[in-house]
């Protein structure tokens, strides 16, 4: 029985294409936010020189961010690419 669970779970399906995709838009939407607040909280200058790069790298991250995820082929890998950035992106904006 756990040989038929683990099988199904490791088997691609495209079933679950409509999550794997729904989770890699949502995910580079939130890496490429959370990357660029990373970012320019470590820059030294007044407000616009710190969100002009924001600006200006996020809408360019979000598609880069999306197509890495989608190339994974598995659900799982994706939540964790996204969680592997995630995770110290929120660190580094708690801890400075």
């Amino acid at each position: 029985m756990f040989n038929k669970i683990n099988s199904y779970i490791n088997e691609p399906k495209p079933k679950i294409g409509l999550v794997h995709a729904t989770f890699a838009i949502l995910g580079s939407f939130v890496l490429a936010y959370l990357t660029m607040m990373v970012y320019s909280k470590f820059m030294v200058g007044d407000y616009a020189i710190k969100i002009m790069p924001t600006v200006i790298f996020t809408p360019i991250l979000i598609p880069l961010y999306g197509i890495w995820l989608l190339f994974s082929k598995k659900l799982l890998m994706v939540i964790l690419k996204i969680l592997a950035i995630l995770i110290p992106c929120i660190i580094l904006l708690k801890v400075f």
